[in-house]
């Protein structure tokens, strides 16, 4: 797909450190669709800065930073290593329930 023919997407969810996910099977399919339970799996806000943002700068699309974490710290930290960085065009916050 040509991202460009995009206004914008919003990447995968981010948090401080990487997180391996949910295990397998990650998807169940079911008489009325399908189930999944990703975990929210994810390489960590460092290494997206590092690796997947440089190449996602090179297209003329919106890029939204999905950011998650489990506690506000968590939150802070992963828009404080995104904050100085070019090519994201806002954050998405994705908020779970802290206790």
């Amino acid at each position: 797909m040509n991202l460009e023919a995009l206004g914008g997407f919003v990447t995968k969810g981010l948090s401080r450190e990487p997180m391996e996910g949910a295990p397998t099977p990650r998807v169940c399919e079911t008489a009325s669709g399908m189930l999944n339970a990703i975990g929210l799996q994810n390489v960590g806000v460092r290494a997206f800065v590092a690796e997947k943002l440089p190449v996602l700068r090179k297209f003329d699309t919106a890029v939204i930073a999905n950011v998650f974490g489990y506690s506000l710290e968590d939150y802070v930290e992963v828009i404080r290593v995104l904050e100085g960085e070019e090519g994201l065009a806002g954050y998405e916050l994705n908020i779970l329930a802290l206790m």
